[in-house]
Parts: C-alpha cells; structure tokens; sequence
C-alpha cells in the first residue's frame, strides 16, 4: 500500500519531538552560561588570592596591618580580597586569603599558608 502524503498524527508526533529537542538544547545552553560565569568568577578570584599572597611572601616580616580588605579590579570585574594574617611563633606565621567577585553571589576562592622567617633570631 503506498500512500502520496503524511497524515496528520505524523506531523504531530514530528513536531512533539522536534520541541522536545529544542526544550533540551535550551536547558544545556543555560546550564552551560551558569557553569561559564561561575568558572570565570572563580578563576578570578583564585589569581587574586594567589597575587595578594605573593605580595605578602615579598614583603618584609612584619609589614602591614594583620587584617585588610581590598578590592582589585581584574578586567571589567572587581575582586574583593580579605588578608589576615596570624603569627604561630616568633618564626612562623599564617596568612588566609578569601577572595569573590562583586557584587557577592558567586563562589569564592579561600587560600592559606604560612611563611617561616629565615632572618633575624630565627635565620642562621
């Protein structure tokens, strides 16, 4: 039996699926933006956490407040990036970096380390 043209359930059933395609793709495409954006957010403020550590590791012992915030413009986007610093001995000292984009909502890089002093009392 051969027919000359489509019937009507046909049409529908080719439709049905080529929507439900299109939904899917959509959802990927969306999924895919959220991923980017907090990728990028998060890779920024990991290269901030890192800078502001290096900064920290060259300067002298005791130099700088313990504790301060900054905000360090990263292209278009600002970073806010809190330093604190914590002595453990008269050799031996702790730094945590948190570090997120702003306005806040992404996700945030938190870094730690320590620095041992190797002049003065403590050096050879």
């Amino acid at each position: 039996m051969t027919r000359a043209g489509t019937t009507l359930i046909e049409v529908v059933v080719a439709t049905l699926l080529l929507a439900i395609g299109a939904l899917a793709m959509a959802g990927g495409i969306a999924h895919a933006e959220r991923a980017r954006r907090t990728s990028t957010s998060l890779g920024l403020s990991v290269a901030a956490a890192v800078s502001t550590l290096e900064q920290w590791r060259g300067r002298a012992w005791n130099a700088g407040p313990s504790a301060r915030t900054d905000t360090v413009l990263m292209g278009r986007r600002r970073v806010a990036v809190t330093l604190r610093l914590r002595p453990l001995s008269a050799c031996l000292a702790e730094a945590i970096v948190e570090a997120g984009v702003v306005p806040a909502g992404g996700r945030t890089a938190r870094l730690a380390t320590l620095r041992f002093r190797e002049d003065g009392p403590c050096g050879p």
